[in-house]
């Protein structure tokens, strides 16, 4: 979930290409890096998944340093200090206090006010530790894949694990329904597909059924009301997809699935713009 596109490209862009009126108001970002003293650091905004400059302050000897010279639209942003380090934040209608340290930027980071960026990093710190539990029993499958008595108790591993991710990923949505936090999990979390319908012989109806669900209910984990997802690089990974890997690529086929699926934006002005 952690990346930087064209780091030394974005410094030669203005957040006025992408500006929209909001109501938000001019919040505070203040941050503490240890290890980032008297130098300039960065502000920048995602727009789809690359990155725009946004702002600049300066760090004292202590590392502190603040982002209120602007008004922020809501987003996904990334601090960049010197050597082109960054960890990415969200950016809402809130005020946001948070510490970190330059030997592990992302992993050191202490969310001292911000709802959103608190529950951001208590989630990625889930997946990761998640991640870090499936990789070795992935690893064990392959070697014993063709062993079904022992590929069988790993493959019950991974599903565990696997319900485990989901169910966290569905109660941080439910308990936090209006949190740009939320709704940017939501843009990341697969459709459910249900169990195909079955002829009373046992054999399936459609055997297309699991693409036509999945394909006619892509988007529904989008928010297609709401502008600041455009700010989200799972926003533009999401939509991306759609379009090279759900379609046929071909251009009578393209032409069909943009008549049928660009009017479904409509509702946010950004989200049709994009």
């Amino acid at each position: 979930m952690m990346r930087l596109i064209a780091v030394l490209s974005f410094f030669f862009f203005t957040t006025t290409v992408f500006a929209q009126k909001t109501n938000v108001k001019n919040n505070s970002l203040k941050f503490k890096i240890n290890g980032v003293k008297d130098t300039v650091v960065h502000l920048a905004n995602y727009y789809g998944n690359k990155l725009y400059y946004a702002d600049t302050a300066r760090a004292d000897k202590n590392g502190y340093f603040v982002f209120n010279k602007k008004q922020h639209p809501g987003g996904v942003y990334a601090v960049v200090v010197p050597g082109s380090k960054y960890f990415e934040i969200i950016v809402d209608n809130e005020d946001i206090e948070i510490e970190s340290d330059t030997t592990d930027l992302a992993g050191k980071i202490i969310v001292k006010k911000s709802d959103n960026n608190r529950l951001f990093y208590e989630y990625i710190r889930f997946i990761n530790q998640k991640k870090n539990e499936a990789d070795p029993i992935r690893a064990k499958l392959k070697d014993v894949e063709k062993d079904e008595a022992k590929a069988a108790p790993l493959r019950e591993q991974l599903q565990k694990i696997d319900k485990e991710v989901k169910a966290y990923q569905q109660q941080l949505i439910k308990n936090n329904p209006t949190k740009l936090v939320a709704k940017i999990i939501h843009i990341s979390v697969d459709v459910e597909i249900p169990e195909a319908p079955k002829n009373p012989d046992g054999s399936l109806v459609d055997s297309l059924f699991a693409y036509k669900y999945n394909k006619a209910h892509y988007f529904d984990n989008i928010d297609m009301t709401d502008d600041r997802l455009v700010r989200c690089p799972f926003f533009h990974n999401r939509v991306e997809s759609y379009y090279k890997n759900m379609i046929a690529q071909v251009p009578d086929t393209f032409i069909v699935e943009i008549d049928r699926t660009v009017p479904l934006f409509v509702k946010s002005k950004e989200q049709f713009k994009y």
